[in-house]
């Protein structure tokens, strides 16, 4: 499986230092961009196209009348070895990526560090992946031993970032390593201390990182080959938030065995999402529902090899490093019902940094920006549970935030909390137009950015660019391949 694809126009003019992509009326950058002096930032057009927004977050989906507040992103690539070629960046929702790039850039001939620039990004996370095209193949994908990293950064309040990455030789030793920096960042543990009103059925046990591990190694150990642990841990070593230390040992930077898997993912997940939800529960901000976590643990046992056991492992609701999308999917081990008083931002995902330690249903953890109005904030901080609104009702993310309730959507039209389920189309149907989801396809995928329409999955040995064209989930160079995700150890 390629480690990530690259969804892109066609380079007529393999002369353009810069492309953009969206419905088809974007002008690439003059071709004599190509001269610019290489040590400037190389600029990208932000007309590509968005993801669709986590209903989570009370984002407003793209509209020209009334835009999201947008950020760019300033990225300094480091390279000092002999390979040449064209430096290709891309930013994506996911990693590895799975879904289309929302900014994309292109210097022919880079000189290092070379500064790009990736314009037009709404708030949320995001994954920058840059490679050097050394083997000239294209900028459609790395290929082994191109030049590669990627760095993980958070966008709010439409401020810019900075990201640095340091590109290291795919599936060499190591992983090309990188730092982002932008308001809303701090994925680290949350802090246990202030009050809240949130209940819960239980209290969350001292060693619930230790019992998530306990649950999930066995299940890695009966199902997935050494490849298969290293796409399991992609996104964590992604994560520029984690410790280093942490992050070189995960796989593939260290070793993976029935003895190092418990203690490995113990202290992962003491970092990322149980340790701050812990941290919720012990702080009276949160409840521990024993029965949720019960049922997640019962689900990924009896999961059989294969795409059984890759849903229950990146299950949101469950064990998933991945957040929940939100409305009536969250953490079913976790219980949020304050309405009013002390709150806090809670690392896991942006959903739960606006939403916080209050009911997502009703409220969210509004950050005092100064000026009586609300900001979006990290772990660090403590706000105040404030109502938040629901169908119908006014909402905004600039200048000052004010959320929709979870499952529900900010129309930047109407500026009014809409609702964030999509009709359900059939293959053959039309589900977007352009890069805006308009329909989710009962069945098949969605060609966004092409035909439009719901197209059925393709068999082993059709033409692929991403894998969820294909029915085993897997697209390896450019073809439909057997799924080898989990699928079971000799």
């Amino acid at each position: 499986m390629t480690r990530f694809g690259w969804l892109m126009c066609a380079l007529a003019l393999t002369s353009v230092a810069m492309v953009g992509c969206d419905d088809g009326d974007s002008t690439p950058v003059d071709a004599g961009m190509a001269d610019v002096d290489p040590a400037d930032a190389a600029e990208v057009d932000p007309d590509m196209g968005e993801p669709e927004p986590d209903p989570d977050m009370g984002e407003p989906e793209p509209d020209m009348a009334a835009p999201p507040p947008v950020a760019n992103i300033e990225l300094t690539v480091n390279y000092d070895g002999p390979a040449t070629g064209q430096l290709v960046a891309g930013v994506f929702p996911d990693n590895p990526a799975m879904s289309p790039p929302v900014a994309f850039g292109l210097v022919p001939d880079p000189m290092f560090p070379q500064a790009v620039t990736l314009r037009g990004i709404e708030p949320g996370t995001w994954y920058v992946n840059v490679f050097l095209d050394a083997d000239g193949s294209g900028p459609m994908a790395p290929s082994a031993g191109d030049p590669y990293a990627v760095s993980e950064v958070v966008l709010a309040n439409g401020e810019d970032s900075t990201a640095e990455v340091t590109l290291v030789p795919l599936g060499g030793e190591g992983e090309g390593e990188g730092e982002g920096e932008g308001e809303g960042e701090g994925e680290g543990e949350g802090e246990g201390e202030g009050e809240g009103e949130g209940e819960g059925e239980g209290e969350a046990p001292a060693d619930l990182p230790a019992r998530v591990a306990a649950e999930i190694c066995p299940a890695l150990l009966r199902c997935c080959d050494g490849a298969s642990v290293e796409r399991f841990f992609a996104g964590a070593v992604a994560n520029e938030n984690l410790d280093p230390a942490l992050r070189d040992r995960l796989p593939p930077n260290g070793p993976f065995d029935g003895d190092i898997c418990p203690g490995l993912l113990t202290d992962l997940y003491t970092t990322l999402v149980f340790g701050p939800w812990s941290d919720a529960v012990l702080a009276g901000r949160a409840g521990y529902v024993p029965a949720g976590f019960d049922a997640c643990a019962a689900e990924l046992a009896d999961a059989a090899c294969g795409d059984d056991v890759t849903a229950a492992l990146f299950d949101g609701t469950c064990f998933g490093l991945a957040p929940p999308l939100g409305g009536d999917e969250q953490r079913r081990m976790f219980e949020r019902t304050a309405t009013e008083g002390p709150c806090r931002p809670i690392a896991d995902g942006f959903g739960a940094v606006f939403f916080g330690s209050c009911d997502p249903t009703t409220s969210f953890c509004c950050i005092d920006d100064g000026a009586g109005g609300c900001r979006v904030g990290g772990p660090e901080n403590e706000g105040e549970c404030r109502p938040a609104s629901q169908l119908d009702e006014p909402c905004s993310v600039a200048p000052t935030v004010q959320v929709c309730a979870t499952g529900l959507e900010c129309d930047g039209e109407s500026g009014t909390c809409v609702s964030g389920e999509l009709p359900t189309a059939q293959v053959g149907e039309v589900c977007a137009e352009g890069f805006d989801l308009q329909a989710e396809c009962a069945d098949g995928y969605c060609d966004l950015g092409g035909t439009g329409l719901c197209e059925p999955r393709r068999a082993d040995g059709a033409e692929c660019v991403f894998p969820y064209e294909c029915a085993s989930g897997e697209c390896v160079d450019g073809a439909c391949a057997p799924a080898t995700f989990c699928v079971g150890v000799e």
